[in-house]
């Protein structure tokens, strides 16, 4: 490729709501909003709303959809004005307070009255009648009077000659099986007795104990406290406890019955994929944990809400029959061990075991590290909460809607491949994810991923073979071309390796102006996955960091074949 003034790498934009996700990126100059996501899951976030302001000249000012050499070169000249939606929100003080909701709404006359909020796991309080008594109410009542009199009378009478009755032998009845009390309870919850297993240096103390969850309720990372479209429990349970010490350690359970086994195994994979990729949340989703010998189904994950201090969330979730259990404990600066999450939860489930029809605790549990189960809004690709931070204490990545149609071209210009048209691709994907929320960041700053699926995998290491010597190949090409760093990429990802590379390119856009890329292309099975970030000199992520996003993309691609 040579030095003119033609090279216009290319990246997707996040869609406005009326665009379809194959109609590639946004205009230039369309200052349409972009639509709001789902309701924020569990964990600390500021508001983003109103986050995405880069629109009109601003957007001609910085490398993002369609930017030439021209426009990078002006964004070093015009200064950017960052919204005050950027400035990260307080850190509230308890880890599971919930996210922060308006709890009134406006009526017809646009009057503020209170919303009234539908508890989940309790029944709602039966609202009071008001009923305004005239003659027939008087009437019925009297009537309703002498009847339960006269009724009353002839009970009395009945019992008197029951009683006069000669008794008579008779067989005995067999023994009738007492009513069995409610599936759950607050016996079934965690107490600070079993909390000691989690650690046993600290002294935990109970703290809220409730029946039901609303709004206001406290919340474990990354789960929904009212999810719509799922199975309602019949009965909920919700303790907090907290332990002793300076790195405000902490422990909240959840307990939900269902109807049938089939609906908590339905809503236990539900919660999977929410802390399985923890969408529209600033948490990053360190690790996955496989748990066995406890419940019919148990899984666990490892967040940390990236600050000057991490913020650790541990969760592990276990099913016994009708009945999900959802464990949250919280630690500032280093993770606990799950191991003993496992061990203080075995308890509870062998209490609920019975109720709940289904099976206890095996004698031996373990816990071992894997890749998070599959969560996020797009199966295959990753979930916003795979990507990390780049400042500490702000940021939150956001992706778009897929499209099918790739149109990024062929990247950094190193490639030499258009990874829209190359030969032998099955399907195709792209997708783009924003980092919002960090004022430090540049605009329009992201990460582009491209999903080709190929023919066998023999197919797809060779695609990656081409594209990874091209690159290596690039600056005897391309005279404003620089492969500053390289490296190898591989994994194992649920029975299916991860192969590939990454690197980080440079491109020359005048005498002066240099555009970087961090690039990452490897295969995973019949898949090949390319991602390309646009960091500059002082915005960028680590190379651990990079590294981890490459790999995750990979093991995001073996969960759905």
């Amino acid at each position: 490729m040579s030095n003119d003034a033609e090279y216009r790498p290319k990246r997707a934009a996040l869609p406005s709501e009326e665009e379809t996700p194959d109609r590639g990126p946004r205009p230039e100059g369309d200052s349409s909003t972009e639509p709001q996501g789902d309701q924020a899951r569990r964990g600390w976030a500021s508001e983003d709303a109103s986050a995405e302001t880069a629109t009109g000249n601003q957007e001609a000012d910085h490398p993002g959809p369609s930017f030439s050499r021209e426009q990078l070169v002006a964004r070093e000249e015009a200064p950017e004005q960052q919204s005050t939606a950027d400035e990260p929100a307080e850190r509230p003080e308890n880890p599971f307070a919930p996210k922060a909701t308006s709890t009134e709404r406006k009526g017809i006359l646009g009057r503020k009255q209170p919303v009234e909020e539908a508890p989940v796991g309790r029944r709602a309080a039966e609202p009071k009648a008001k009923r305004r008594f005239d003659r027939r109410n008087t009437t019925a009542l009297t009537i309703a009077g002498i009847s339960a009199i006269c009724v009353v009378a002839v009970l009395v009478s009945y019992a008197l000659w029951a009683l006069n009755r000669p008794t008579e032998q008779s067989t005995p009845m067999a023994g009738v099986a007492a009513t069995p009390g409610p599936v759950l309870s607050q016996n079934g919850l965690l107490t600070d007795g079993m909390a000691k297993d989690i650690d046993p240096s600290r002294t935990w103390t109970q703290g809220l104990t409730q029946e039901g969850v609303n709004d206001s309720s406290p919340g474990a990372a990354c789960i929904n406290p009212q999810p719509s479209g799922q199975p309602s429990p019949q009965i909920t349970e919700l303790r907090q406890i907290s332990a002793s010490g300076d790195d405000k350690t902490a422990a909240l359970h959840r307990a939900d019955a269902y109807a049938t086994p089939e609906e908590a195994a339905q809503m236990f994979n539900f919660r999977s994929t929410e802390i399985g990729g923890c969408v529209d949340s600033p948490l990053y989703v360190e690790k996955g944990m496989q748990v066995t010998g406890i419940g019919d189904q148990a899984i666990g994950v490892r967040l940390v809400l990236q600050d000057k201090v991490n913020e650790y969330h541990s969760i592990v979730l276990v099913r016994t029959g009708r009945v999900l259990n959802i464990l949250d404990v919280a630690r500032q600066g280093k993770p606990v061990e799950m191991d003993g999450m496992v061990k203080a939860l075995s308890q509870v489930v062998n209490r609920q075991c019975g109720p709940a029809v289904g099976l206890c605790t095996a004698p031996n549990t373990s816990v071992s590290i894997t890749i998070p189960p599959p969560g996020g809004d797009q199966p295959g690709l990753l979930a916003s909460g795979d990507i990390p931070r780049v400042s500490p204490g702000v940021g939150q990545w956001k992706g778009n809607a897929p499209a099918t149609r790739v149109d990024i071209q062929d990247g950094t210009g190193c490639e030499a491949i258009d990874f829209g048209t190359v030969s032998g691709a099955e399907n195709r994907q792209q997708r783009t994810y924003l980092l919002r929320n960090d004022p430090q960041a540049p605009p329009q700053f992201g990460i582009d991923q491209i999903v080709l699926q190929m023919e066998n995998p023999g197919a797809a290491t060779e695609l990656v073979d081409k594209i990874s010597n091209n690159i290596r190949g690039c600056e005897s090409r391309v005279l404003t071309a620089k492969v500053t760093k390289q490296a190898a990429l591989e994994t194992p990802a649920q029975g299916t390796t991860v192969k590939g590379n990454w690197y980080i390119i440079t491109q020359k856009l005048d005498q002066t102006k240099t555009q970087k890329y961090r690039v990452g292309i490897f295969s995973a099975g019949q898949k090949v996955i390319y991602l390309r970030a646009n960091p500059t000199d002082t915005f960028d992520f680590t190379d651990d960091s990079w590294i981890g996003v490459n790999l995750r993309a990979g093991e995001r691609a073996t969960q759905v074949r």
